[in-house]
């Protein structure tokens, strides 16, 4: 999800500035999976988190950092296919009192499909779209808009996206590998990144069963 073109916009504008200080961050999608058509989904305790919002959860903290706590919920519908859960609302606090909400549901049954971003900065706020989850797997060109104090900007000004999540976000983690072995750099999402990631993912399923805030002693 680091490679999504709109989300990969949206951080170089918060990467300049544009936004002063991040002080929120919110994603929403609201579609329809149908999950039969993977067998392999169906014995998943463990599914929407570990599956498909693990991209969502990795982009916050690609533009938030590391959170002081988190609190998941997650919920099912009656007869679904799978065992897992397949809606969860997860929510951060962060040591400078910024704040993260991710929000999947994929029993959306009224057609009505939709994935939204909103980062709001002390300078400006960045709104955009996942054009992806509005006809997956095939997808649409995201959009992305931004307005701020910083530049400024006269309103909403939108930000030309191009790309579709497939096949660019694959070729634009490959690249950055390959750039990495081929002059020594730090590709752009390491492994031991990785693993923060897959922590605070475990930490999401920890706190669902408790029904508790989990705190992390960074």
């Amino acid at each position: 999800m680091r490679f999504d073109e709109g989300i990969a916009a949206a951080h170089r504008m918060v990467e300049a500035g544009w936004l002063g200080t991040v002080t929120s961050f919110a994603l929403t999608v609201n579609v329809f999976t149908d999950w039969s058509q993977w067998e392999w989904a169906k014995a998943m305790e463990r599914l929407e988190i570990m599956v498909h919002s693990i991209h969502y959860h990795d982009a916050v903290r690609w533009f938030m950092g590391e959170p002081s706590s988190v609190y998941a919920v997650a919920g099912r519908t009656p007869g679904q296919y799978p065992v897992g859960e397949t809606r969860t609302t997860s929510s951060y606090t962060f040591p400078d009192g910024s704040s993260a909400l991710v929000s999947a549901n994929h029993m959306n049954l009224g057609g009505d499909n939709s994935a939204e971003f909103r980062i709001e900065g002390t300078g400006g706020a960045i709104r955009g779209t996942l054009g992806l989850m509005y006809d997956y797997p095939n997808g649409r060109p995201d959009t992305l808009e931004v307005t701020s104090t910083v530049l400024p900007t006269d309103g909403w000004v939108p930000y030309p996206v191009t790309q579709r999540w497939f096949p660019h976000a694959f070729i634009g983690s490959m690249g950055s590998v390959l750039e990495a072995i081929a002059t020594g750099s730090t590709p752009r999402s390491t492994v031991g990144d990785n693993v923060k990631t897959i922590e605070l993912v475990d930490a999401l399923y920890r706190s669902m069963g408790a029904n508790e805030v989990v705190h992390f002693d960074r």
